[in-house]
């Protein structure tokens, strides 16, 4: 584990050979913060690939519904 934020866990993995960070969003994640979670994965797709930017991989959001991880 690296840290925890406001979405969840932050933790340490690998990702296509190279160190990645991977988060969690917390089991009773709040509807409004699972929305704020959406907003920075929108937005991280959005920017690309930025030298002040950690590249982004992906999200796998489909055991999450409505804030709630299963």
């Amino acid at each position: 584990m690296l840290g925890m934020g406001n979405f969840g866990t932050v933790y340490k993995g690998i990702a296509k050979g190279f160190p990645a960070a991977v988060k969690k969003p917390h089991t009773d994640c709040p509807k409004n913060t699972f929305r704020s979670f959406l907003s920075e994965v929108k937005i991280l797709c959005y920017i690309g690939e930025h030298a002040h930017v950690v590249k982004f991989l992906g999200a796998y959001t489909k055991e999450i519904q409505t804030g709630i991880q299963k």
